[in-house]
């Protein structure tokens, strides 16, 4: 079997993988999870490519080679990488990089296509979708109500509760722990996130934020999901000490030096933005695995 973890196989399957997640292919980073130990299931496109990443790229190949040979029963198992190297190799995945995120969003004509031609739709990839909840809830695009709210608080109740009338009071807000995903739900402001201390896993990608200020005191946050807002600035994010996995992938961003020194950084995503080679190395020293 260590005939097969090598750099170089490695360095293909993350070639494969980063191509998925350029392509927003979600079907295949889904199959690939499905392909690992104990079967994880998925948590959709954005953090099953964090968690793949993570386990495939040549940075960690001196740790996979440590677990291949670990004879601790409470080891945990390498991953199956000739299995998955093979997937990988004949799966379809286009190489075609997308318009970034930032850039003017496609309508629903072209959503309404791509779920005709993979067979997905929103129901696959959120499981709190309820049918008519969106159909029923006010319209951030509707001309009829130009000053329709896109804060934080206004995406958490139309997740939560749809079209019922609720109120986020701070206390409410401190008391919420774990996950929250609000993915593609066009927020422009943050206003509300700074009372969720809880949280150690945020998933904010695909929106049209810019301004990262009101995360500056959510110091528990492991997992920082940012793909596909406005960003050019993180340097709001310097104090968040325990982040292990942060995703900035397609974002306008002019410099990363905020976040150089988080201690506890395991994997950064900085696919579809401007290079910052100078930094790659220092990162890379550091055992921070960095996707470009």
């Amino acid at each position: 079997m260590e005939d097969i973890f090598t750099a170089e196989n490695l360095s293909r399957v993350t070639e494969r993988l980063i191509a998925a997640f350029r392509a927003k292919d979600a079907r295949t980073l889904a199959e690939v999870m499905h392909l690992m130990p104990g079967r994880p299931a998925s948590q959709g496109a954005v953090r099953d490519f964090a968690f793949l990443i993570k386990e495939f790229h040549p940075d960690r190949l001196r740790a996979l080679l440590k677990r291949l040979h670990s004879k601790a029963s409470n080891a945990p198992a390498p991953p199956p990488l000739a299995e998955v190297l093979a997937y990988l190799q004949n799966a379809s995945i286009s190489q075609e990089l997308p318009p970034k995120m930032h850039a003017a969003r496609p309508d629903d004509r072209e959503f309404e296509a791509a779920e005709e031609e993979t067979g997905y739709d929103e129901t696959d990839f959120d499981s709190s979708f309820r049918p008519g909840e969106f159909e029923e809830a006010p319209d951030f695009e509707n001309p009829a109500e130009p000053d329709a709210e896109r804060d934080f608080i206004c995406a958490l109740k139309l997740k939560e509760y749809g079209t019922i009338d609720v109120t986020y009071t701070p206390s409410v807000l401190r008391a919420i722990e774990g996950s929250i995903d609000l993915s593609d739900y066009e927020m422009d402001s943050l206003a509300g996130v700074e009372y969720c201390t809880g949280l150690r896993s945020l998933n904010l990608s695909d929106n049209l934020l810019s301004d990262l200020s009101p995360l500056e005191g959510l110091v528990a946050l492991e997992e920082l999901y940012l793909s596909g807002n406005e960003i050019g600035s993180v340097e709001a994010l310097a104090g968040l000490v325990n982040l292990r996995i942060l995703d900035l992938s397609f974002n306008p961003l002019q410099d990363i030096t905020a976040i150089l020194e988080l201690p506890r950084l395991e994997v950064l995503n900085l696919v579809g933005v401007p290079t910052f080679d100078k930094h790659r190395e220092a990162l890379s020293l550091r055992g921070v695995v960095v996707v470009d």
